[in-house]
């Protein structure tokens, strides 16, 4: 019977080869004071009855993922010369998911000078990752392969980690995000200056989007892309509804409409209309499963960018 791969704690390199428990076994390993491995993976070989034993030690991530209820680890690894991935396997309760209008939604926009500005369900905004420019600077003037070049891009990671760690995951449905798919597209892609596309370089949005991928699968958050155009220059204003959508709308990173004179910081504008189009395709999305009662996704899916691109141009 076959089975579908189930969540690995980390994710393995594109390529290695992946061994079922055909011929592996995972098993926990009483430790001593003299031997501290309290893991062992035994590989089979062509001998019948003689397997190779690998010693090795659990990983905070891997004890974080079965720290979660019912989780265990699968008979089974992708392994390298350098790199030992295991998988643990969390049962699914396959519940009918609609997040509901009391849904709890939160949005965040990816911008150059602030990593990541977010915005909750009360329209608080929270900018995380203001050390982020700096560092983008430090990056593009380090010698390429250099040490020094080496030290920033692992502290750009860490500064990655540690805004998507500072997002109450635990408190969120659904989170929704820019589709930048295409960003960096040919040479003018976005019709935009030399001068933009050598600052554009060292941004590592590719890489936040997954980390906020994966943050929003192990939380059981459903992620939802939304069409980018005009996130940070159409009018959010309340007081006097305009939809003002003009490039005259922003210089540099602060907003003021032209039309009705509103002004605030252009990440926070991006961040209000970004969930407003994901309030918009949950509204679309909770209208389609009442007439498609059967058609329900079971579990807490990811909506693909595509799918969120068609339900706004819908809207």
């Amino acid at each position: 019977m076959h089975r579908s791969r189930p969540q690995a704690t980390e994710r393995p390199a594109l390529g290695l080869p992946e061994r079922h428990g055909k011929f592996v076994g995972v098993e926990d390993k009483e430790t001593c004071p003299g031997d501290p491995f309290d893991l062992v993976i035994r590989l089979s070989t062509l001998k019948r009855g003689k397997r190779i034993a690998i010693l090795t030690n659990r990983t905070k991530p891997l004890n974080k993922w079965l720290c979660r209820p019912n989780a265990r680890l699968v008979q089974g690894c992708s392994l390298s010369e350098d790199w030992l991935t295991l998988w643990v396997e969390e049962p699914n309760p396959f519940i009918l998911y609609s997040p509901g209008p009391e849904a709890v939604v939160y949005s965040g926009d990816l911008g150059m000078r602030k990593l990541l500005t977010v915005q909750d369900n009360e329209e608080r905004t929270a900018y995380l990752g203001r050390e982020y420019h700096d560092l983008q600077d430090r990056i593009r003037r380090a010698r390429p392969g250099s040490e020094n070049r080496k030290k920033l891009l692992t502290e750009r990671d860490h500064v990655i980690g540690r805004a998507l760690n500072a997002v109450p995951w635990n408190l969120i449905d659904v989170f929704g995000v820019e589709d930048l798919n295409g960003i960096t597209r040919g040479k003018h892609g976005l019709g935009k200056n030399k001068e933009f596309r050598r600052k554009r370089l060292p941004w590592a949005h590719r890489s936040v989007l997954e980390r906020l991928l994966a943050k929003a699968i192990e939380n059981r958050v459903l992620l939802i892309a939304v069409y980018a155009r005009g996130t940070s220059r159409e009018c959010p204003n309340k007081v006097q509804p305009c939809g003002c959508a003009s490039a005259l709308n922003r210089k540099g990173e602060v907003f003021r409409c032209i039309a009705c004179g509103y002004t605030a910081d252009a990440d926070r504008v991006g961040a209000h209309n970004i969930r407003s189009r994901t309030l918009a395709i949950l509204a679309l999305r909770r209208d389609w499963q009442r007439e498609h009662p059967l058609g329900r996704s079971r579990g807490r899916p990811t909506l693909r960018a595509k799918d969120a691109l068609l339900c706004t141009s819908a809207a």
